[in-house]
């Protein structure tokens, strides 16, 4: 999969020096089983502080399929929160969340092999 987080950055108006500051320092450094660093508090950019409240309030959205496999979100949820929050801008809102689904997805199966 290709980074293209620095790219976005710039294309934010943030300087190539400073995005790739902030990435580094976004990227955790220890790598022991009980993970990153977790002391400080997490930062989430204004704009994207919209689909992390549609993703939260998904999270007992989930299906399963068979054996336990994690599908998805439930898309009609999605929809009904989105309405009910009267959520601005719901194509981007839609595919912000996919990505967020797509990358929890990845992690669930990540975990599951180990």
């Amino acid at each position: 999969m290709v980074d293209e987080r620095q790219a976005e950055l710039e294309r934010l108006g943030i300087s190539a020096a400073d995005a790739e500051a902030w990435l580094a320092e976004q990227d955790p450094e220890d790598d022991t089983e009980d993970g990153p660093n977790t002391s400080q508090p997490l930062v989430i950019w204004p704009e994207n502080w919209p689909v992390l409240q549609l993703f939260m309030r998904l999270q007992t959205q989930w299906r399963f399929g068979g054996e336990g496999k994690l599908l998805g979100l439930r898309y009609d949820a999605a929809e009904i929160v989105i309405r009910q929050m009267r959520m601005k801008k719901r194509r981007r809102l839609f595919d912000q969340l996919q990505e967020m689904e797509h990358e929890a997805l990845e992690a669930w199966d990540e975990q599951q092999q180990h």
